[in-house]
């Protein structure tokens, strides 16, 4: 078999074309920029080549090369090119622990870079005798790792390190019922938080014995 190669002359020097390359960056609805999240030098490339998106596309922390909507372009003839490169915003999920709520488990949902979080409801989740007090980024519940839904998805996940979720956990903090009755009819109920006080507020002291005439206590009970 003889198999038959052809070169392609040019006369003189070889005939170029410019071009410029024009990243985009998905917008959080999901849509794309109409103006180029980065535009790269101009450049210069011989006619008869093909600008490829794999050659000059780049790496964007959070971001995926969009390589439906990207597409290379070959230069034809003299002129001025330009190569459009897409990247989608990478989803990540992220876990909400309830670990040791009345309903045990665990929640997810889903956002993309650079969103903000959210939380579930206050209500959402239950647990005898105790009252919710934030979310963490772990069970060790120290203040530098509160969480809020002004927290972006990227705080949280280990992206750098290949990570696509993470999980934040929730916070309970105990309390008993204190009520206080006059002849078994009941006058009011007071809250009491052992992290905050051993002792009954004294406004709702106060509140329970409004109203009476010349009040005294004559003991507690259970």
């Amino acid at each position: 078999n003889v198999l038959d190669l052809y070169a392609r002359w040019y006369t003189g020097t070889v005939v170029t074309a410019t071009f410029e390359v024009e990243h985009y960056k998905e917008n959080l609805d999901g849509t794309y920029p109409v103006v180029a999240t980065e535009i790269d030098d101009e450049e210069e490339i011989s006619v008869g080549e093909t600008l490829e998106v794999a050659e000059y596309a780049k790496a964007y922390e959070g971001f995926t090369l969009d390589d439906v909507k990207s597409v290379d372009i070959t230069v034809n003839a003299v002129g001025h090119y330009i190569l459009e490169i897409y990247y989608k915003r990478n989803v990540y999920t992220l876990n909400y622990n309830y670990s040791n709520a009345d309903t045990e488990g665990v929640a997810s949902a889903t956002f993309k870079y650079g969103q903000t979080i959210t939380l579930p409801e206050e209500g959402t989740y239950s647990k005898d005798g105790f009252i919710p007090t934030g979310w963490y980024k772990s069970d060790a519940y120290n203040e530098t790792d509160l969480v809020d839904e002004a927290t972006r998805i990227e705080e949280l996940v280990d992206i750098a390190n290949g990570a696509t979720d993470a999980t934040i956990f929730i916070k309970w903090d105990q309390f008993f019922t204190v009520t206080f009755k006059e002849l078994g009819v009941l006058r009011h109920t007071s809250k009491v938080y052992p992290d905050v006080s051993s002792t009954v507020p004294q406004a709702d002291i106060d509140t329970a014995y409004n109203g009476l005439v010349n009040p005294y206590i004559v003991g507690y009970r259970k």
